[in-house]
């Protein structure tokens, strides 16, 4: 059994990773249904990932905005915070 995630999603989450770190530092909590939504939601407005892969800096951008949208989410947890 090949348990090893479909390599779209590799590529994807790896930008997703990449990009959050950037630009909120790398103590964010990134999580599988974080991935997930953000995945679905730059699909969703039209973003293409092989359009990323590629350097196209309209897709890059809409990426950036939804990454920053739910970077700054209030609920947005740190490993250094309180209760972890």
């Amino acid at each position: 059994m090949n348990d090893k995630p479909k390599p779209p999603l590799v590529f994807a989450n790896h930008v997703l990773k990449q990009m959050i770190e950037h630009a909120f530092g790398d103590d964010i909590i990134i999580r599988q249904d974080d991935y997930h939504a953000l995945r679905t939601a730059f699909r969703w407005a039209g973003g293409l990932w092989n359009e990323i892969g590629s350097g196209n800096m309209v897709h890059i951008g809409l990426l950036q905005k939804f990454i920053t949208a739910w970077g700054n989410m209030p609920e947005r947890k740190r490993t250094g915070d309180q209760g972890l």
